[in-house]
């Protein structure tokens, strides 16, 4: 070929490549030789029939020059379908991807030396095997008037390029349509969708976990669900992403139901091919010389996987650092965790002014306006609101929905609905993933993830109307099911679970649920009949330690003063089954208000 057959002037590049042509080696050996020429038959075809001029063939690589950008495509697209039809070996398909661009340009010594030939470069490397994308130069120039079209995928930042980049993916009968995310940083620096609402009353712990996150840390957003570690992660992540040359990127593991398919959905995320045995050293290959953030939501529903692929992932590269959101901790070697707690709430002595300055309050307040926006805290409503945020805990996920239900209830209405709190929780939001749209939709997804014997523990702890000690906690748990020995770590799983939390306020250590996941748990006791008994065994250990004939000394009354709501919960249970152990609790609890009040 002499320079004289290349064109000059304004020139369309398409640069094409084998994707994982290093395992399409391993697995076919000497038969490789074969499939790569049968390759480049196949391309040479697509490339003479629109007229394109080869500058060079390298490996398992072209790089093609046209002269005019719409048979530049008309030739990829040509290509692809001569590949999609080969009967290839074994199955091992052959899958190429193409990148094209356009620039001015002109042939030396048999080659092009132009800044749209390294700009071409750029495109192809963004794209996956099989996949076509056009640079917006090109797009710009072509002209079909047929069943072949060009539809964008969003605006990416590639080097060589002074501005973010428009790309097109080819499409059409024949071609492939499906890929993961381009393997480009977006224009934004990230795959997050911010929600439209205003990020409230986590200013302190955002800061706090940005100035934990570097290269090579593990950051862990511990907390219940509902209680906003999403909202936060993706708000920290928007904030950061200029800082993280390649990015912040979102892998969301929460309908990920089988841990080997982990490492595909972070290939997915950061765009790393297809699936494939070697998925993962393919992801660590890619993302071994990358400074990126990689944040992975729902933890616990794929928590011992994701321990295994985040240490071997910070081992591995140097560059990266990684932001959970889990419900338990992974337990790894440089695990920061934050635990994230419900929204502080007014008390109950708070003013109007005071109210409004309280986050759980704000949130509410922000909810309501975006349905009502008349909705005012007057010193009417204020009691009533602020009642209602610490009937939900400060939990947030609750306060929205709860905030939601303004536009067609007033807040006392609300308040009065909360004595059937999981009926009252639910919303339409079809922006929010299912499991999100209610409050036992989320518990239930929790429940789901735990043991049997967590379960258990669970549902029957439910029966403590307030904080209890691990010792009272074994009562209320073991039975033939579940051994006396295997309750504390029980309790300290669920702990770890963020679906109890820790009390140090009491003398020694005590435990506690969240309103909201107490009701849940206790309507499952209902359901499975246990109520009774385990009210009935716990009502006779309380006695023993505390009944009325026990009165001897204040260690007495501090006891009954800590257990004091656990023991009115019990009356009204036990008094179904044992009015005689019903009564000796309320001579209990009368004798202390007696001797307190005295």
């Amino acid at each position: 070929m002499s320079p004289r057959d290349l064109p000059s002037g304004d020139v369309t590049f398409v640069f094409s490549d084998i994707e994982g042509s290093t395992r399409l080696l391993k697995r076919l050996g000497e038969g490789y030789t074969d499939v790569l020429e049968r390759h480049r038959t196949l391309l040479r075809k697509g490339w003479t029939t629109f007229g394109g001029q080869e500058v060079s063939t390298e490996g398992d690589g072209f790089f093609v020059a046209f002269e005019d950008a719409t048979n530049a495509v008309r030739a990829c697209a040509e290509g692809q379908r001569l590949l999609g039809r080969e009967p290839w070996p074994d199955g091992n398909e052959v899958r190429v991807r193409m990148g094209v661009h356009s620039g001015l340009a002109a042939p030396h010594n048999r080659d092009y030396m132009a800044l749209a030939v390294h700009q071409a470069a750029r495109v192809i490397n963004a794209a996956h095997g099989g996949q076509v994308l056009v640079s917006a130069e090109t797009a710009g120039r072509v002209e079909f008037g047929d069943e072949l079209s060009l539809t964008t995928v969003g605006r990416f930042r590639l080097r060589d390029f002074d501005e973010p980049v428009p790309l097109f993916q080819l499409v059409g009968p024949g071609l492939h349509r499906q890929f993961p995310p381009v393997r480009a940083l977006p224009d934004q620096g990230h795959n997050l969708v911010r929600p439209p609402n205003a990020f409230v009353g986590r200013e302190s712990e955002a800061a706090l976990v940005i100035s934990l996150l570097g290269p090579g840390s593990i950051v862990t957003l511990a907390g219940p669900g509902g209680v906003g570690k999403t909202r936060l992660a993706i708000e920290i992540g928007v904030r950061v992403a200029d800082s993280w040359a390649d990015g912040v990127w979102q892998i969301d593991l929460a309908n990920v139901d089988d841990a080997t398919l982990v490492a595909d959905a972070v290939g997915d995320a950061v765009g790393v091919g297809v699936g494939g045995p070697n998925r993962w050293a393919d992801v660590l290959d890619h993302l071994r010389s990358r400074n990126a953030l990689l944040y992975f939501d729902n933890g616990e529903a794929q928590i011992e996987q994701c321990a295994h692929l985040i240490s071997e992932l910070l081992r591995e590269c140097a560059g990266m650092a990684v932001l959970l959101t889990s419900r338990e901790p992974l337990r790894i070697a440089g695990e920061q965790i934050v635990q994230i707690e419900p929204l502080p709430i007014p008390g109950p002595d708070a003013t109007p002014a005071e109210a409004v300055l309280s986050p759980s309050v704000r949130l509410f307040l922000d909810r309501a306006r975006a349905l009502r926006p008349a909705f005012a805290l007057d010193t009417q409503v204020f009691p009533t609101v602020a009642r209602i945020c610490r009937r939900l805990d400060g939990l947030p996920l609750a306060i929205e929905i709860v905030a939601a239900r303004t536009a067609v209830l007033d807040p006392s209405a609300i308040l009065a609905g909360l004595d059937n709190m999981h009926g009252l929780l639910r919303t339409n939001d079809r922006s929010l993933p299912k499991r999100q749209r209610s409050l036992d939709g989320l518990l239930d997804w929790s429940y789901r993830l735990l043991s049997v014997e967590e379960q258990d523990a669970l549902r029957r702890l439910a029966i403590f109307g307030a904080g209890f000690s691990v010792e009272a906690a074994t009562i209320a748990v073991a039975d033939g099911s579940v051994a006396t020995d295997d309750v504390p770590e029980l309790v300290w799983s669920l702990v770890d679970r963020s679906l109890m939390g820790t009390d140090f306020t009491a003398n020694g250590t005590r435990y506690r649920f969240l309103e909201t996941v107490r009701q849940y748990a206790r309507r499952l006791l209902d359901d499975a009949s246990e109520t009774g008994p385990v009210a009935e065994r716990l009502a006779n250990w309380f006695l023993d330690r505390l009944g009325p004939w026990r009165f001897a000394d204040r260690t007495w009354i501090g006891n009954v003063a800590i257990d004091l709501e656990n023991l009115r919960s019990l009356v009204p249970i036990v008094a179904r089954r044992d009015s005689e152990v019903a009564q000796q609790l309320v001579c209990s609890i009368g004798l202390y208000r007696d001797v307190s009040q005295a």
